[in-house]
């Protein structure tokens, strides 16, 4: 179990560091009916990992990708993930210092419905905005092969992504409980974050692709080299 969140916790952090949707969450607490929008983003988003999850659960079950024990170290098909994962991100890394925009990044008029928008919108746009992001549905693939690569009772798996899901949400979920509990007041805390990560999104993007995409690349190639 300790090992499994060894494992887990790379993704959670990798997930869960994500300027382009934390923006967006803020302005959603600006809108009308700030409390529903943003809950319902989170929500679309959470409901989003766990369609993803219990597809690919539902896949290895058929394919009895897992059925036979490895001797030591992650299965290929995990090593394997995290290769894609660091070539994956390294290119979005790149795509970053030539200004290209990433598919995490907003449609254009995206900004000009905020403060318009209904719970029900609000649902949509979480739900997509992962469903349209190549690596979102790499890092749930990956962290559903670790569940099933940790042999745990099914109970127990089902559990632990639940908690996964829970961890990538908890910066949302956080953000959502202090604006609740300080109403107004947090108004000047949301707009300083929001000039933040407006100002250096791109810097910590960038760093997150780079920093996590050597770290996966280096740790599926070892894994597949047997070390």
């Amino acid at each position: 179990m300790n090992e499994l969140w060894l494992n887990l916790l790379p993704l959670v952090l990798a997930m869960a560091i994500t300027p382009g949707r934390l923006i967006a969450l803020i302005l959603l607490l600006h809108s009308k009916k700030a409390v529903a929008n943003s809950l319902a983003f989170t929500g679309g988003m959470a409901s989003n990992m766990l369609i993803e999850g219990f597809a690919f659960a539902l896949i290895f079950n058929l394919t009895g990708a897992f059925a036979v024990e490895g001797s030591d170290g992650p299965p290929a098909i995990v090593a394997i993930l995290y290769v894609v994962i660091g070539v994956l991100m390294l290119s979005m890394a790149a795509k970053q210092i030539f200004h290209k925009e990433d598919e995490d990044t907003a449609p254009p008029d995206w900004l000009t419905k905020i403060d318009t928008f209904t719970p029900g919108q609000s649902y949509k746009l979480g739900l997509t905005w992962l469903f349209i992001s190549p690596k979102q549905w790499v890092f749930t693939l990956t962290a559903v092969a670790l569940i099933f690569a940790a042999r745990l009772d099914p109970l127990v798996s089902l559990l632990n992504y639940l908690l996964f899901i829970l961890l990538v949400m908890a910066l949302f979920f956080l953000i959502i409980l202090i604006y609740i509990v300080l109403g107004e007041r947090a108004q000047g805390f949301l707009e300083r974050l929001f000039s933040w990560l407006k100002q250096y999104m791109q810097t910590i993007v960038l760093i997150v692709f780079v920093g996590f995409g050597l770290y996966f690349l280096v740790k599926g190639i070892l894994a597949l080299a047997g070390w």
